[in-house]
């Protein structure tokens, strides 16, 4: 069986200190300053949507990822 793929991109809060060029995606994700702040989706069929802070659990929680990947 193959999975459907969303390709998705989170745009976070960073600054001099707080960036993925001085932290572990881990360390920077678990930071307390972590903030999604926009996600980037491409679904399976191609169709690109963008998902503002308030309208990402909601995304998030309408796909089934048992039956679904990301990359």
């Amino acid at each position: 069986m193959t999975l459907p793929i969303y390709v998705i991109d989170f745009e976070t809060m960073f600054s001099d200190d707080y960036t993925l060029k001085k932290l572990s995606t881990e360390a920077y994700i678990r930071d307390p300053r972590f903030e999604a702040l926009l996600l980037g989706v491409r679904d399976p069929q191609g169709a690109l949507a963008w998902y503002g802070l308030e309208d990402i659990p909601g995304f998030l929680a309408s796909v089934d990822w048992s039956q679904a990947a990301i990359l």
